[in-house]
């Protein structure tokens, strides 16, 4: 349900008192008016500044107001004559506007716009803000980032690459820029330049990294938490100071920084705020050409003093900021560097707290425990009036604690997961039984997801924070060692230390070994035992593999699926296995059953949940339909094969159209690791066709307009035979926004159908998955399916029972169908299983047949199966030119579903 033009209920922090706790609570964010934007908060950091505000010393202070400054998210709607963001564009908020319109914005002298944020009102003086009794809240820096939506003029937001992680973007939206641009927009230090750095928080830090990047010589970071040191040297620091602890107790700082530096540094910056620490920055400069950069905000009515003789002699005073940046102008440059690996982010992160635990994050700050900390706002859609939920994730540097205390449904472990846009590529696995070395997973070749999505979790004594992708189509949990990793083959997602673990055990030195699709990749190591906790569950002796050697591989798995797909039970032709996570934790009463449950959201949500033990009759609609899951060739149950019966197409103009005839029947693997939904290729070609795809062969990957997104079509596909349940697949999930391609002044975006190659298992992926709620059960031998409610604010879990037993909200399809698979050989095979794709059941067509209906305003007469057969849709264009601009990105679309377990 659209809320454009209506008023969202969600959550938000709210300071109602200076120097009070924050009130997590409902409000209500009304509709963007003319020049305005409403945007769905995913990652929000906290900042100094907001704990300034909140103790009630900032003289622009005012309540009750809903702070926050540094907050990244997705463009729900826009008011009239927005032209610069559009819905669904990833956007940092900007507390510094610019409308390049003021004389501020037209000198070139100053990022200082001359329609800065006023008196906690939106530029036409109203609010957007309304608390559950109706009274007004105040807006905060024109952005009030502590809340799951908010409204913001469209001169105080910017579009950035969608392939920069939300968690990582929010923090550009203040300290890292203040801190960076200082060092290189308003000191411009040179090559050589002798720097000095009060205060090592993030600005702090900023500083120094754009000092190293500057090339500065000797770069000295001074505070007085003795911890930040290492901090200040990891990122490039070249000295550090400790004012309460100097090597000479008969020098003062600064004349220890004047020895230090042969009469001075070049240039100093203040980030701290303290005026007495200004003075000092002031006075350690070089004489004749000294300057210092005020970065840090004072308390109310402090004033800064010097002896004048200082400026007299050369020395000069700065203010900065945000760093001089034009935030609409510059910020994406800003985020590319960081995307190219030139400018650090995540690196500051060393927390990241729920919204409920937002005054937890106030106290790290306070006690200087911290660098940066996020909060994650996800909710889910919302409902015009309803209420938002929230679900907030930690990032990639803690633990989360999301576990089901509060639930009737004891024996249910929730782990969150995140979706991550600038996901690492890594090419999909494929079972190969008839070698030594077993080449695991989904069966896809041709490249890497739009998106992987990622969870943590701590292994060993004491844990160690690793973070893994989540794989429902193979069945081994695999981390790096530190010898794995190189500068060619980064090992992303941590690495573990079997030497600083007590319960690490060697089990078989040098027998884990896996191989990919790609030529020359694949992993080999050891097996061992350990204990890994998942969110707040403590798993005690898995056995796991864990890498010494790793090519072209970029993060650790955890592999779910039944024993037949571990990697020993390849290589001994079943002879060996082991409890994998999911049987270990019902060995061990965590949960009572092989069973869990996904629920990925809709494509704009970052977010999604995995239960184990459990599901959320919350997040769906109707009754969990249970499907048999069929056998392999080989009579045994070892994948999650259901069988598909049913198809057809709902559009506006022509209603339904059924796509296939009596007695279709045909397996399908929901995958959740993979991005895309393989069809029959008759089936795609009718689909693709009447899209205007337009095919590009050199990177196989089909392209329709992004309008199509708008679309009322939906497929539906039945299971079970006539009495199964029927899912429902809106146009809407199948366009895919992330590297999209303009041709002509058209957004072209990915389609998420794809033919399947004769002989190869069909694959319903992410494509398909995010509008089910699928409850894959082991033990009862039984998929869960029912259309899932991507508008759920709610949640209520429910325990699988001893031996996959389901009891709520489920119903038994009586006259289910057997669906063969077919398959002769292994090789290539998905999870050692494979499927001949028959034509029995399709609807008669042929490669140039018309289908019988049209959506989205498409022609449904142009070819999909060439580039150049798609001329009418975007005429003239060579595709293969397009691939060379898209480039890696394009490459980096497809491959199994990894989830990551945070």
């Amino acid at each position: 349900m659209s809320t454009e033009g209506k008023p969202i209920k969600c959550l938000a922090a709210v300071a109602y008192e200076a120097g009070k706790p924050l009130t997590i609570e409902e409000i209500e964010v009304a509709a963007p008016k003319a020049g305005e934007v409403r945007i769905k908060i995913e990652y929000t950091g906290v900042c100094h500044t907001d704990q300034y505000t909140l103790s009630g010393k900032d003289p622009e202070g005012d309540f009750p107001v809903i702070l926050g400054h540094e907050g990244a998210g997705v463009v729900e709607s826009v008011g009239e004559g927005v032209t610069s963001v559009k819905p669904g564009d990833h956007v940092i908020a900007l507390y510094t506007p610019e409308c390049r319109e003021c004389k501020f914005c037209k000198s070139g002298k100053t990022n200082l716009c001359g329609k800065i944020r006023g008196k906690g009102l939106m530029p036409d003086g109203t609010p957007r803000f309304k608390n559950k009794e109706g009274k007004n809240l105040i807006h905060y820096m024109g952005t009030s980032t502590f809340s799951q939506y908010t409204v913001v003029a469209d001169i105080s937001v910017v579009a950035i690459q969608k392939e920069a992680g939300f968690d990582k973007a929010c923090l550009l939206g203040c300290g890292i820029t203040t801190g960076y641009g200082a060092a290189i927009n308003t000191a411009k230090v040179q090559e050589g330049d002798n720097v000095a750095i009060f205060g090592c928080g993030a600005v702090g830090l900023s500083v120094i990294q754009g000092c190293v990047r500057n090339k500065a010589g000797k770069i000295i970071a001074i505070d007085v938490n003795p911890a930040k040191e290492e901090w200040a040297r990891k990122f490039g620091a070249t000295d550090f100071l400790n004012p309460s602890k100097l090597p000479d107790e008969g020098k003062t700082l600064v004349e220890t920084i004047i020895e230090m530096t042969d009469g001075g540094v070049d240039h100093s910056f203040d980030c701290t705020g303290v005026v007495s620490v200004m003075r000092a920055a002031l006075e350690c400069c070089h004489k004749g050409w000294g300057q210092s950069v005020i970065i840090g905000v004072a308390a109310a009515g402090q004033e800064i003093s010097t002896r004048p003789f200082q400026l007299v002699t050369g020395r000069k005073w700065l203010g900065c900021a945000f760093g001089g940046v034009r935030g609409r102008t510059e910020m994406p440059g800003l985020v590319q560097d960081y995307l190219d690996g030139k400018l650090k982010v995540e690196e500051f992160i060393t927390h990241t707290r729920e919204l409920k635990d937002i005054n937890d994050a106030f106290d790290l700050m306070k006690a200087g425990d911290c660098i940066r900390q996020n909060k994650m706002s996800a909710p889910r859609r919302t409902r015009a009036g309803g209420l938002a939920s929230t679900l907030l994730f930690l990032s990639l540097a803690c633990l989360p604690s999301l576990a089901s205390a509060d639930s009737p449904a004891s024996k249910v472990v929730s782990m969150p997961f995140a979706r991550r846009d600038d996901a690492l590529t890594l090419e999909r696995i494929k079972m190969r039984r008839d070698t030594v070395t077993a080449t695991l997973g989904n069966g896809q070749q041709d490249a890497s997801s739009v998106g992987i999505y990622y969870v943590n979790t701590t292994i060993g004594t004491p844990g160690q924070l690793i973070q893994v992708q989540l794989d429902t189509g193979s069945s081994d949990l695999w981390i790096f060692s530190d010898q794995a990793c190189s500068r060619q083959d980064p090992c992303y997602g941590g690495t573990f230390d079997s030497s600083a673990s007590s319960s690490y055990k060697l089990q078989f030195p040098g027998e884990f070994n896996i191989s990919y699709v790609t030529a020359g990749s694949g992993v080999h190591g050891d097996y061992i035992s350990e204990n890994i906790n998942l969110a707040g569950a403590e798993i005690k002796g898995l056995t796991m593999g864990l890498a010494t050697e790793a090519r072209r591989v970029p993060t650790g798995i955890m592999g779910i699926g039944y024993r037949e797909n571990e990697a020993i039970f390849a290589q001994t032709d079943g002879r060996t296995s082991y409890p994998n996570i999911v049987e270990l934790m019902v060995n061990q009463s965590i949960i009572n059953s092989r069973a869990y449950s996904l629920y990925l959201d809709d494509k704009d949500s970052a977010t999604g949940t995995i239960l184990f033990g459990g599901y959320d009759t919350a997040k769906f609609d109707g009754d969990l339909a249970l499907l048999n899951i069929q056998p392999d060739q080989a009579g045994a149950i070892s994948g999650f094969i259901v069988a598909w019966t049913n198809f057809s197409i709902t559009t506006e103009q022509d209603g339904e159209v059924s796509l296939v005839n009596d007695g279709f029947d045909l397996p399908v693997f929901l995958d959740s690791g993979t991005t895309l939904t393989y069809l029959p290729e008759q089936l795609a070609d009718q689909i693709l066709e009447a899209a205007d795809a337009v095919y590009d062969e050199g990177s196989d990957i089909y392209y329709v307009k992004c309008e199509l997104a708008q679309s009322d079509a939906t497929l539906n596909y039945k299971f079970g035979g006539p009495n199964g349940p029927t899912i429902k697949v809106p146009f809407s999930e199948l366009v895919l926004s992330a590297n999209s391609v303009r041709v002509r002044g058209v957004n072209y975006c990915v389609f998420g159908i794809k033919p399947a190659a004769s002989g190869d298992i069909l694959l319903f992926g992410d494509t398909f998955l995010r509008s089910a709620y699928v409850v894959y059960n082991l033990d009862g031998a039984t998929i869960g399916i029912a259309q899932a409610n991507n508008a759920a604010t709610g949640s209520n879990l429910v325990e699988v029972g001893p031996g996959g037993a389901m009891s709520s909200r489920v119903a038994t399809i009586q006259g289910q169908p057997t669906a063969t698979v077919t398959a002769t050989s292994r090789a290539g095979d998905l999870g050692g299983l494979g499927t001949l794709i028959p034509t029995t059941g399709l609807a008669t067509l042929t490669a140039t047949s018309t289908p019988q209906f049209t959506f989205g305003g498409g022609s449904g007469g142009s070819s999909t199966r060439s580039a150049n057969a798609a001329a009418g849709v975007v005429p003239a264009v060579d595709w293969s030119a397009v691939m060379v601009i898209v480039g890696s990105a394009a490459l980096a679309l497809f491959s199994g579903g990894l989830f990551v377990l945070l």
